[in-house]
C-alpha cells in the first residue's frame, strides 16, 4: 500500500512539473521523503522541481543521492549529467568574466543556456550574465537581446532590469533607460541611493539629448578650445551661409545657418559653454543673465555674423555681401571690386580710387572679379584685413 502510495505521488509530481507549479511538485514529493527519503523516484522528481525553482546546489544533492541508490536510474543520470552541466558552466563563464576573458565568459554561457530550457531562473541569471559581458565586448545591441531574453523569463529581475537600463544609455536610448530605472526603482524601494543617482542621471542624459548638439554643428569635440571653436564657427558660418544655396534649398541653408550662429552664440561664451556642458537647455541658458551676447533665439543670425567677422579685422560688410537679410546670390558689385583691388591694384593706383570708380578696371579685371569664390573671402576678409574705405 505504502509503495503503491508513494508511486502515485512521483506520478502527481510529473503532472505537477508539466503544469508548470514547480513549488507544488517540490512540496508533494518533499512530504513523503521526510518519511522515506530512500524512494528513488521521489528523490529525481524533487531534483528535477528544486533545479527549475534554480535551487540547483539542493536539486544536486537529491539527483546524486539517488544515482548512489539506483545507479541505473537512467532519468536520474540525465537530469544530474544535465544540471551539474549547466552549473559548471555557468561557475567557468563567471571566472572567464573575473579574467577579463568576456568573449569565453559569452561562449559558456551560451553553452550552459543550450543544455537547458526548464531552469528558468538559472536561465534568466545567465542571460542576464551573458548581457554584462557582451557590454563589456561593447556589443550593446546583442546585449539588449540578451537582458530582454532575461526579463522575459522574470519581470522582476532587478539586476537584469538595472543592467538593460544601462544598455539602453549606452545605445543613447534614454527615454528607455528612464523607464527600465523608474521599474528598478519601485522594485528596489525609493532608499535605494545609486538607482535614485542613475535615474537623475538618465534624466539628464535625455533632456541633453533632446538639445540641439551645437559641438556637432559646428564640426568640434566637446574637448575643443575656444581657438578651435572659432575656427570652426568661421567655417561653417561660410559653408552654410543662405548666399552660397540654390533657391530651392535656401530655406533649409538658412535653417543651418541659424543652428551655427546658435551654437556660437553658446559655445563662444564660456559662462553658457559650462551651463550647456552642466546639461541646461538654450532657454534655462539665457535665464541665467550669462554676459558676452545677447539671447540667441532673439538676435538675428546675421547680426552674430556681421559682428564675429568685423571683430576678426576684416572691416564691415555694409548692406552687401552677408549683410542684415540680404540673402542674395551674388555679392554687389562694389564689394567684388574691393576683392580684386586687395588682391591686385591695376596700374598702381589706391585702393580709394580702385573702390570709387568700376571703368577704371580693364575687363580682364572685371572678368575676374566675377569670378570670385567664397574661398576667397576668407582669404581676403579674414586673413587679410581691407582697409577702411571713406
Amino acid at each position: 500500500e505504502c509503495e503503491r502510495a508513494k508511486a502515485a505521488a512521483a506520478i502527481k509530481c510529473d503532472v505537477l512539473l508539466a503544469l508548470q507549479q514547480h513549488d507544488r511538485a517540490a512540496q508533494v514529493a518533499g512530504d513523503f521523503l521526510r518519511d522515506d527519503d530512500m524512494c528513488v523516484p521521489l528523490l529525481v522528481v524533487r531534483g528535477e522541481a528544486l533545479a527549475r525553482q534554480g535551487n540547483v546546489d539542493n536539486a544536486v544533492r537529491h539527483l546524486h543521492k539517488a544515482l548512489q541508490l539506483d545507479p541505473d536510474n537512467a532519468r536520474a543520470r540525465r537530469s544530474y549529467k544535465r544540471v551539474k552541466g549547466v552549473e559548471q558552466r555557468k561557475r567557468d563563464g563567471n571566472a572567464a568574466f573575473a579574467a577579463h576573458d568576456y568573449a569565453r565568459a559569452v561562449a559558456l554561457y551560451d553553452e550552459a543556456l543550450a543544455m537547458d530550457k526548464e531552469m528558468a531562473p538559472v536561465l534568466a541569471q545567465l542571460f542576464s550574465n551573458k548581457a554584462a559581458a557582451l557590454m563589456k565586448l561593447g556589443k550593446y545591441a546583442a546585449a539588449l537581446t540578451a537582458c530582454n531574453a532575461a526579463l522575459d523569463i522574470d519581470d522582476k529581475y532587478l539586476k537584469a532590469l538595472k543592467r538593460r537600463a544601462a544598455v539602453h544609455t549606452a545605445l543613447d536610448e534614454h527615454q528607455q533607460a528612464v523607464y527600465d530605472y523608474e521599474a528598478a526603482l519601485k522594485l528596489a524601494g525609493d532608499d535605494d541611493r545609486e538607482l535614485r543617482r542613475a535615474l537623475r542621471d538618465a534624466k539628464a542624459a535625455l533632456k541633453r539629448a533632446a538639445r540641439k548638439d551645437y559641438y556637432k554643428i559646428l564640426g568640434v569635440g566637446k574637448d575643443a578650445t575656444s581657438t578651435d571653436i572659432k575656427k570652426a564657427y568661421r567655417r561653417a558660418a561660410l559653408e552654410h551661409h543662405p548666399d552660397k544655396a540654390e533657391e530651392a534649398e535656401r530655406d533649409a541653408a538658412t535653417k543651418r545657418f541659424q543652428d551655427v550662429q546658435e551654437a556660437w552664440s553658446v559655445l563662444s561664451d564660456a559662462q553658457k559653454r559650462a551651463k550647456y556642458d552642466a546639461g541646461q537647455d538654450l532657454e534655462e541658458i539665457e535665464q541665467g543673465g550669462a554676459a558676452g551676447h545677447h539671447g540667441a533665439h532673439h538676435m538675428d543670425p546675421n547680426d552674430i555674423f556681421q559682428a564675429f567677422f568685423q571683430q576678426q579685422g576684416g572691416g564691415g560688410f555694409g548692406g552687401g555681401l552677408f549683410g542684415k537679410k540680404t540673402f542674395s546670390k551674388q555679392p554687389k558689385p562694389s564689394v567684388k571690386m574691393k576683392m580684386l583691388a586687395w588682391d591686385k591694384i591695376p596700374n598702381g593706383k589706391a585702393p580709394k580710387t580702385i573702390f570709387q570708380k568700376e571703368n577704371m578696371l580693364t575687363k580682364a579685371e572685371r572678368d575676374e572679379t566675377i569670378a570670385f569664390d567664397y574661398r576667397d573671402i576668407e582669404q581676403h576678409f579674414m586673413r587679410k584685413p581691407l582697409p577702411s574705405v571713406s
